[in-house]
This record gives structure tokens, sequence and C-alpha cells, in this order.
């Protein structure tokens, strides 16, 4: 198993960090969500891109930004799974991507499905 997923089982969304992080106001609760929705579906296929396409410097790229927006937003599942396949490649170990890529890509469906109830809720 990956390092960075050592404790990947805990919370798919962290809706208390982010409502911490916007002083529990929920306007701007709902606009974090909105505008992490707009931008982050772009670097999800740009990782499902640069894995077909075998170019792992934009794989690296996608997978730091990925982890680092999942981590501000509180998808720390999705961030642990993106660390864990920029790691992998910065290590030297391309063989493992695939697997790490699926597993970010499952991480990124329960998170929008987690998204979706928390915003129906």
């Amino acid at each position: 198993m990956e390092p960075y997923l050592d404790g990947a089982d805990g919370a798919v969304f962290r809706t208390e960090y982010l409502r911490e992080v916007t002083g529990d106001d929920d306007g701007l609760f709902r606009k974090f969500v909105e505008v992490f929705l707009q931008n982050s579906p772009s670097v999800v296929a740009q990782i499902t891109e640069a894995h077909a396409h075998n170019d792992l410097e934009a794989l690296v790229r996608a997978a730091h930004t990925l982890a680092g927006s999942a981590g501000s937003f509180g998808a720390e599942r999705l961030r642990l799974a993106a660390m864990a396949l920029e790691a992998a490649l910065r290590e030297g170990r391309p063989q493992d991507a695939a697997p790490l890529v699926a597993r970010v890509l499952r991480e990124w469906n329960d998170l929008r499905a987690e998204i979706d109830r928390v915003m129906k809720g």
C-alpha cells in the first residue's frame, strides 16, 4: 500500500473543515463548492488524458494540482490518492500509475456523490 494512502478510509468530504474555513457562512460554503466543481473536473480530465498518452510529466503536475485543491477543500481521500500517484511517479514507478489513477478516479466519483448529497441536504 502507498504510504500516502494510510488513513485514506476517512471522510470523503470533511464538510466541518470547509464550514470552519468559511466561518459557517452557508453562502460562502456553497461558493467554495461551486468553484471547486468548476475547476476540478478539468484537472481530473488532465489526469485521465496524461495517463492515456503516457505523459508522465503532465500526470505529475495534474496529480499535484489535484492534491492541493482537494486538500484545501477538505476532500482528504482524494488528496491522499492524488499524492500517492504523484509520489509514485516522482519515485520512478510509472508501472504503479494505472491502479493509482483508478484510485483517484474512484475517489473523485465518491466525492462528487457526497457533494451532491451534502448540497441537497
